[in-house]
């Protein structure tokens, strides 16, 4: 019976070792450390550590992460994708300009465009953020004008 001790003793011992030992996938590939965590859905503003792992966040902490990277994020902000509402320049450079400034949805919905179908194909590959567009006001009304303005037509044609 006192052989059996030593044993049981060596094994809790490796149990807690186990137990309180950092997991291998506690490891993150990138942390943004001490950076202003800004979350709108859940009223988060604070300071702290964000750690991302196969391109997502997988945690949000207050004290210190360890990562094969980590990032001074100290007086930035850390938000999800802002959405801009009223975005012209709806192309690759601009998309890039948008990505840089934090926005991750750009939407043309004051000039839109007057062919919906056209302008989502002309985007169909794919683009760095996400976008769309709505009816523009702007190119209906030049349509209508323009072809009620023809000779004999419309506003201009008496018809």
């Amino acid at each position: 019976m006192t052989s059996s001790l030593p044993r049981s003793l060596f094994l809790l011992a490796v149990l807690a070792l186990v137990a309180f030992s950092p997991a291998d996938d506690a490891r993150f590939d990138l942390v943004l450390a001490e950076g202003r965590v800004m979350d709108p859905e859940s009223g988060l503003d604070g300071v702290r550590w964000v750690g991302i792992r196969g391109g997502q966040i997988a945690a949000v902490s207050e004290t210190p992460l360890d990562a094969a990277v980590i990032l001074d994020a100290s007086g930035h902000v850390i938000a999800p994708g802002f959405i801009d509402t009223h975005a012209h320049g709806q192309n690759d450079a601009n998309y890039r300009l948008f990505a840089m400034n934090g926005v991750t949805t750009a939407l043309e919905m004051e000039v839109g465009t007057g062919d919906v179908e056209a302008w989502y194909g002309a985007r169909a590959g794919g683009t760095l953020i996400h976008h769309g567009a709505s009816i523009g006001h702007i190119p209906m009304r030049d349509g209508v004008v323009v072809e009620n303005t023809r000779p004999g037509r419309g506003l201009r044609g008496g018809r």
